[in-house]
């Protein structure tokens, strides 16, 4: 054959290149699955998506699917479940080499598998854009990974797929048994548990409709700081004292539920603000430091929640551009916050805390009480209700 011939014959993709396109595509999906897990949590504990990519626009948000029951199949979150499909495909594709004898069986699951989830996407997709009315960027990613990786295994696979396919559904009994399949399901099953568990774990420890455990009761007057700004009047029977982080997405809710209360208990609730910014959190302390000048300026309360609004978006540029959204003098609040007045009240309200026992964001005490995580209304409305009835 001459040269000439040659070159005018396409080249095929060798099947290792179809395997690297799928080890890489598995590996894609898991971390979109573990971001929409993270999703799904920060929607139940927080009640908003905090992630950039999730709010976008109206038509591009990942609230709707995740506020959706297309979310979860009963309390198994799709997400989970996801991470467990592609923790186990990647392990068979690993698994399962071209010499393997049982090569034929396990590309033959692989493209049942990605066909199944990729029906089900096109499934979620329709349901997205009829009925949801929005589409989820995270959730649109693995969609693309399903379809991609069903057209990948289907060319791995080689001649004859679905001939494949309906010799395992005839042998379903040696199918269930080979081992493909004893390497796929373990995973898949251990992956989707550990997920749905540590969901389940997170969610029951901060998102709780029984009121907060008691933990130690200290003296009020270690809480009390005049600097502090305050909410409610001073004599009012009820004091809440909160040590919170700018930056911690539980501050940011239970921020929120203190909201609610000192409007249901106007008059007879009085909230102390102490900051807490943690060493973790790369913008916490300039935005302790900036609220404080902003206490100084007298529009504490508004800046913070300005600062809770944009917690992922706190550099020093926006602490300024946050604070001329209200009405703050934003050359004396850069001065105020590099000064050691602000320094100085961030570092003593830290030491306040780590004295009484405070050890990360959120804490809050009622009435000297001491209360650890981000709780409900209803929760905390409980407790005080309990203790204006001992009070009259």
């Amino acid at each position: 054959m001459s040269e000439i011939q040659k070159k005018d014959i396409p080249k095929e993709t060798s099947p290792s290149k179809f395997r690297f396109l799928l080890l890489f595509l598995t590996i894609l999906g898991g971390f979109a699955s573990a971001h929409l897990l993270q999703v799904h949590l920060e929607i139940a504990v927080l009640g908003s998506a905090q992630s950039g990519l999730c709010n976008v626009n109206e038509i591009i948000n990942c609230e709707g699917a995740a506020k959706s029951g297309f979310a979860t199949i009963g309390n198994i979150p799709i997400a989970g479940l996801g991470l467990g499909f592609y923790a186990a495909s990647f392990l068979l594709l690993l698994f399962s080499t071209a010499k393997n004898s049982e090569n034929t069986n396990g590309s033959g699951l692989l493209v049942s598998l990605f066909g199944l989830a990729s029906a089900y996407s096109l499934f979620l997709l329709l349901i997205s854009i009829a009925v949801v009315k929005s589409l989820c960027p995270w959730c649109v990613l693995t969609y693309l990974v399903n379809f991609l990786g069903l057209a990948f295994v289907w060319k791995l696979h080689g001649s004859g797929p679905m001939k494949t396919i309906a010799h395992q559904v005839s042998h379903l009994k040696e199918t269930i048994f080979s081992r493909p399949v004893r390497i796929f399901l373990p995973v898949f099953v251990v992956i989707s548990v550990i997920a749905t568990l540590f969901e389940q774990k997170i969610i029951a420890d901060h998102v709780s409709d029984e009121p907060p455990q008691e933990i130690v009761t200290v003296d009020e007057q270690q809480l009390h700081c005049e600097a502090s700004p305050t909410l409610g009047p001073e004599n009012a029977p009820i004091r809440i004292v909160e040590f919170s982080d700018f930056e911690c997405p539980y501050c940011s809710r239970l921020a929120a539920t203190m909201q609610e209360i000192e409007e249901a208990y106007s008059g007879q609730v009085q909230i102390m603000f102490r900051q807490y910014p943690l060493s973790f959190h790369p913008h916490a302390d300039g935005a302790a430091r900036a609220a404080v000048c902003a206490h100084e300026q007298g529009k504490f309360w508004e800046y913070h929640d300005e600062l809770f609004s944009h917690q992922r978006d706190l550099t020093p540029e926006n602490l300024l551009r946050l604070g001329s959204n209200i009405g703050l003098d934003t050359g004396a609040l850069e001065a105020c916050m590099e000064s050691s007045f602000a320094r100085n009240q961030v570092d003593a309200d830290q030491a306040a805390g780590e004295e009484i026992g405070v050890t990360g964001t959120p804490y809050f005490f009622i009435n000297g009480t001491m209360y650890a995580g981000a709780y409900p209304f209803e929760a905390i409305s409980e407790l005080i209700d309990e203790l204006l009835i001992e009070i009259q």
